[in-house]
């Protein structure tokens, strides 16, 4: 697995935000491939305790589907958290609707 952090990444910018301001998304450049990359930051804050158990769950089943690749699904490079925020790295996908 490829291991990605936020000082791996390379020209960090800003590309949008959740409605409720509890998510930002910024798009970036891994340091060892030169692949782009999109780092979801979570604000744990803005959370209630069962809302941050629910994004640990949507990583742990985001990583078990790396092993299954398919063209509609947005691939995570990798998650991981402090205690302000939970990081998930994923592929940077322009121009199509994630819903």
């Amino acid at each position: 697995m490829l291991i990605l952090t936020i000082s791996a990444c390379d020209s960090l910018s800003f590309l949008a935000t959740s409605g409720q301001a509890t998510t930002r998304v910024y798009g970036g450049v891994d340091k060892l491939t030169g692949n782009p990359c999109a780092v979801k930051v979570v604000a744990k804050k803005t959370l209630a305790k069962a809302k941050i158990a629910e994004v640990r769950r949507e990583c742990r089943v985001m990583r078990e589907l790396q092993a299954l690749p398919h063209s509609n699904l947005v691939q995570m490079k990798d998650a991981f958290e402090d205690r302000r925020n939970i990081y998930i790295i994923m592929e940077l996908c322009v121009g199509r609707l994630a819903c």
